[in-house]
């Protein structure tokens, strides 16, 4: 095995037990003895994201795209890298993730998440039904689902959030979403 990948392996294992740090700094060796391992670049991202480091991150993603422009992990993690300050962009970067991988329903059900707060809403709506194509028991698309009929129809919002439930009752947000609608309709 090849000190790049002993680096990695090390890498991965502090980052299983929360050290973040620690990986960033085996990530760092992984790539000082092979710039060409993208992965050792993508994990090396997902260690700086834990640690809220969203523009060093941003760097090793780009880095990874610049050696592999088809590594969808990367353009995921750049779209959540924006999902809470420019929506657009992180639409743009889960289309690419999907675009290499049109069954990656989790980069298409933040997509959707993305165009609901540009106020696509029947963009958005498109992408949960593609998720639930997919997969008819996946939580997430029910629940944001709801989510956009929130303000517009309360029973179709009520009807998809209960479907979230069903799906996983262990999940409080469908129940409390689910809630606040019906205190708001009295």
């Amino acid at each position: 095995m090849s000190a790049a990948q002993n680096y990695f392996d090390e890498a991965v294992a502090f980052e299983e037990k929360g050290e973040f740090e620690k990986a960033t700094a085996s990530y760092q060796k992984a790539t000082e003895e092979d710039p060409t391992f993208a992965a050792a670049y993508n994990g090396w991202g997902n260690a700086l994201l834990s640690l809220k480091k969203i523009e060093d991150a941003r760097e090793k993603y780009i880095k990874v795209l610049e050696l592999e422009s088809d590594y969808k992990w990367a353009y995921y993690k750049l779209g959540l890298s924006y999902e809470d300050e420019d929506y657009g962009k992180a639409a743009e970067y889960f289309e690419k993730a999907v675009g290499i991988d049109p069954t990656y329903i989790g980069a298409i059900n933040r997509w959707g998440n993305a165009l609901l707060k540009l106020d696509k809403t029947e963009e958005a709506r498109e992408k949960y039904e593609e998720c639930l194509k997919q997969d008819p028991d996946y939580q997430w698309a029910y629940f944001n689902l709801g989510r956009s009929y929130e303000n517009e129809d309360a029973a179709k919002a009520i009807e998809n959030l209960k479907l979230a439930n069903e799906k996983d009752p262990t999940y409080i947000g469908a129940f409390n979403k689910w809630g606040n609608i019906l205190l708001e309709e009295g």
